[in-house]
């Protein structure tokens, strides 16, 4: 690895850690003198445009990855280097995670696999984080010292080691490490410059952390949400069924019997007002059997499970209709469709939802329901003529019954809309792809 600032000849020690303070007394200036020849204003400009770049790179990252290979790419230009990495600091715990760990491979840097658990700090690590940058000179025929934290390629042993924090302000956020297999490939001046470039970075580094930890704070919650809606209609399905099983026979049962005895008592002539009794226990007997049924409707609609969801969305169109009085049309198809469970589960509860919606605010007279599809994805559309919902009340944190609507496809990928107009009503869409797939994935630093 060539370099136009040749570095000093190393001391009898060259195997330990030199640290930062050793090279730069208190009020010293750090200025960038890498390979490039900064003597020339060629060399100024050149690196002005390298750190110019990865300003504008870091400014559009979106992930901690992203950001650590763009500034690696940026440290090679200025530094060069055999292997390196770049790992995100947590004060908190103490601790180090892996973002990003390249090393060469048959003359190419490669991506070496990461796992993600957190890492103890080494002393190493510790007197980066507390001290300052350090610069190992390892001799010919020795080993690094002992508190390097192995990475990479574990059969090449590396012979130059810059490890410089990551800083913003005064906080450490990170470590950054660049490595060769030459000896004495770095100097105290590139110690210096790769600092810098670490300083440099530390704002853009530690906002795109912030971010990707919110995101993947997102993600978990989406997934805890999906996976409590699977549970509650896993529970749903199971009440439903043991409703229907249990108490409903009990209650199919006991309405036979009492219409044994009916029969017998008016058989026998037996006093009136007795026979009313009966009569009236029959009639008890059967709202409990309606009721029965409705709950077990509404907690979980066997036409779902048997029949599928063209026959469910009909059936609760149908049952909406005569118990709101609001006239319901239909454009269906004909025939029944194969589909996911979780993806019927979604658009039913939708439907459902959009048509409490109704009952409640709408004032319609009239319900329009077109379910389609095509190769890619299903649609839903719902489509009322009453006062028209507000873009307020669209998206007002108190719509929850719409908030549970996003959340149920966001774990879907799909998507949902709904537009109303003053006294013209309102129009809401549901859409799913039909390869529908999880967006709660585990999210990486």
């Amino acid at each position: 690895m060539p370099t136009a600032n040749a570095p000093p000849s190393p001391p009898d020690d060259a195997g330990e850690v030199w640290n930062w303070r050793e090279f730069f007394p208190t009020g010293s200036e750090i200025g960038l003198s890498p390979r490039l020849p900064f003597g020339s204003m060629e060399g100024v400009d050149t690196a002005n445009e390298i750190i110019a770049t990865l300003g504008r790179k870091l400014s559009s990252a979106t992930t901690p990855k992203e950001a650590s290979r763009y500034i690696l790419r940026a440290a090679d230009q200025l530094l060069g280097w055999d292997c390196a990495y770049v790992h995100f600091y947590a004060p908190k715990e103490k601790r180090v995670y892996r973002v990003l760990v390249i090393d060469l491979v048959n003359g190419k840097k490669v991506d070496f696999p990461i796992n993600y658990s957190p890492l103890s700090l080494t002393p190493l690590m510790t007197r980066v984080i507390t001290q300052g940058p350090q610069l190992i000179l390892r001799k010919p025929q020795t080993r690094p010292p002992r508190d390097i934290l192995p990475f990479g390629n574990l059969k090449r042993l590396s012979a130059s080691i810059l490890i410089v924090p990551i800083r913003n302000g005064q906080r450490v956020i990170g470590v950054l490490s660049l490595n060769s297999y030459t000896h004495h490939a770095y100097n105290r001046a590139d110690l210096a410059a790769l600092q810098s470039l670490a300083d440099h970075c530390g704002g853009a580094f530690e906002r795109i952390n912030a971010q990707a930890a919110l995101r993947t704070s997102e993600a978990q919650y989406r997934a805890l949400a999906a996976r409590l809606q699977t549970v509650r209609e896993e529970e749903s399905r199971r009440i439903a069924r043991e409703l229907h099983d249990e108490m409903g026979q009990a209650m199919t049962g006991l309405k036979i019997d009492l219409s044994w005895l009916e029969k017998r008592l008016a058989a026998e002539g037996a006093h009136r007002p007795l026979s009313a009794r009966v009569r009236s226990m029959i009639k008890i007997t059967d709202q409990t059997l309606r009721s029965v049924r409705r709950i077990c409707a509404e907690l979980r609609p066997s036409l779902l499970d048997d029949l599928g969801l063209v026959a469910a969305i009909n059936w609760l169109a149908r049952d909406f209709a005569a118990r709101s009085g609001v006239r319901c049309q239909l454009n269906l198809p004909k025939k029944s469709w194969q589909l996911d469970n979780r993806v019927a589960t979604v658009l039913f509860r939708a439907f459902q939802e959009l048509l409490t919606n109704i009952a409640r605010h709408a004032r319609a007279t009239k319900v329009t329901i077109k379910l389609s599809k095509n190769k890619k994805i299903i649609i839903l559309e719902v489509t009322d003529n009453g006062r028209g919902i507000a873009d307020n009340e669209a998206t007002t944190s108190k719509s929850f019954g719409l908030m549970g609507i996003r959340e149920r496809l966001i774990a879907l990928d799909g998507d949902f809309y709904i537009e109303g107009l003053k006294n013209q009503g309102t129009t809401a869409i549901v859409k799913i792809p039909l390869a529908a797939k999880s967006r709660s994935k585990r999210f990486s630093l």
